[in-house]
């Protein structure tokens, strides 16, 4: 017997979408904005120094080369979604992002 045969296809359907959703409640928060935006905001009060944060983004870009930049920008998180979003925009392969404080990126 086929598996076709056996299951109608709105059962394979729902089953394709309860899997689908096993797999977000798996990865957590990824899949949550307003829980990651909490754990971001976490994340910056930590690393925060007088209004500021230490950001480092490397990675490498079209031709394989690694570079690496530091940039200090405000401690907010849609300042920091803004900075992401621009430099994930411009990036032409692989491109991590760490939050730092002052003395940790020295």
């Amino acid at each position: 017997m086929k598996f076709d045969d056996h299951y109608t296809q709105n059962q394979i359907r729902d089953f394709g979408k309860f899997i689908a959703k096993q797999k977000r409640h798996q990865r957590g928060f990824r899949n949550d904005p307003l829980q990651y935006r909490a754990r971001l905001a976490e994340e910056i009060a930590k690393h925060e120094k007088n209004g500021r944060i230490c950001v480092i983004v490397y990675g490498t870009d079209c031709d394989g080369v690694f570079f690496e930049r530091d940039y200090e920008i405000a401690a907010g998180v849609i300042a920091f979604l803004a900075f992401r979003k621009n430099e994930e925009s411009y990036a032409d392969g692989r491109l991590h992002i760490d939050i730092l404080t002052k003395e940790e990126s020295i």
